[in-house]
């Protein structure tokens, strides 16, 4: 336990339909709070958006797209999150190199922060092209 041993905040658990004997295996492997929500759609296409080529721009499948944009906004929508002032992220590649002895939850808020990040590092070219001019049409 890296982080959560010290802690013991609840984990959620998002999934389109694990199977109960996995999320039975999951309950009886950790020792923390594990919850279970369930979402639905969230590779659903739009259908202004279906049969077009750019669903299938730079290799990345609908199950990583609808991840991304489940995280961007929707996680925050659904009814579990209504128990949390914060959320953290992990995916399966995400991983601690270090103890982490203090709480970043408690962090931000006595600094009032409303996001933070893990780590800063370099994307691919393809994946940033036009960032920022979305970005100006958003703003």
């Amino acid at each position: 336990g890296r982080f959560n041993s010290r802690f013991d905040y609840p984990v959620v658990v998002f999934h389109d339909g694990m199977a109960a004997a996995s999320r039975q295996r999951i309950l009886e492997a950790s020792p923390n709070r594990i919850w279970f929500a369930m979402v639905e759609d969230y590779t659903a296409v739009p259908a202004y958006l279906q049969g077009r080529l750019e669903l299938d721009l730079g290799g990345y499948g609908l199950g990583y797209r609808g991840m991304c944009k489940f995280r961007s906004g929707p996680m925050f929508t659904q009814p579990v999150m209504r128990h949390f002032d914060y959320a953290w992220t992990l995916d399966t590649d995400g991983y601690f190199p270090t103890d982490i002895m203090t709480d970043p939850f408690e962090r931000m808020h006595s600094g009032g922060f409303v996001y933070a990040y893990s780590h800063v590092s370099r994307d691919q070219a393809s994946a940033v092209q036009h960032f920022w001019e979305f970005c100006r049409l958003y703003l």
